[in-house]
């Protein structure tokens, strides 16, 4: 298959004639995607969707696990909980 470039590494797409594969994820913390992955997402999946040529679409994770949902930006907890 093909590597087809990517605005980060969070999200790869590889295509072989018909059949395309989306790999999300770095394998850390379980593939969790950060926010703005999620749009980059759905626009990979619309664009391949929209190939008349493409008949076969997976979509995995790296690693044992496909998707731990969303990765929110570490914060230390509220002031009013460290008192």
């Amino acid at each position: 298959m093909t590597a087809v470039p990517a605005p980060d590494v969070s999200i790869a797409t590889f295509r072989s004639g018909a059949v395309a594969e989306i790999r999300i994820g770095d394998g850390s913390r379980r593939n969790a995607l950060p926010g703005a992955a999620w749009a980059r997402l759905a626009r990979q999946i619309g664009e391949l969707g929209a190939c008349r040529s493409l008949r076969v679409l997976a979509i995995r994770g790296h690693g044992d696990t496909f998707c731990a949902g969303s990765a929110a930006p570490a914060s230390p907890p509220p002031a009013s909980l460290g008192t």
